[in-house]
């Protein structure tokens, strides 16, 4: 048998890397495909860096109409630059914090 180590995905948290699938979204956006990014569930265990990385891509997405947090830590300090980049999203419309954690500092 492996040991659990071996059986986690390779994407994740590690440096400023995003995992794949939010990649994928913010492409999506980019690309004018999509006007929404549904992270639900998908920020647990990214790393400082990786959550810094997320906010500077949020800031670039100007057509975001749609942010979808649910399920996520954004409690603690290495969630502020993206609640940060959320003002800056002019044409959001709809932010889901649906069973988020956040703390009044966070806000």
């Amino acid at each position: 048998e492996r040991p659990m180590a071996a059986r986690r995905p390779p994407e994740g948290g590690g440096g400023g890397e995003l995992p794949e699938e939010v990649r994928r979204q913010i492409q999506e956006v980019r690309s004018g495909r999509s006007t929404e990014l549904n992270l639900t569930g998908l920020l647990h265990g990214l790393s400082p860096a990786a959550m810094e990385a997320l906010a500077e891509e949020m800031q670039q997405l100007q057509t975001l109409t749609k942010l979808i947090f649910a399920g996520n830590n954004l409690g603690d300090a290495a969630a502020e630059p993206v609640l940060h980049a959320i003002g800056h999203l002019h044409m959001l419309e709809t932010l889901d914090l649906d069973n988020c954690r956040l703390t009044s500092r966070a806000m």
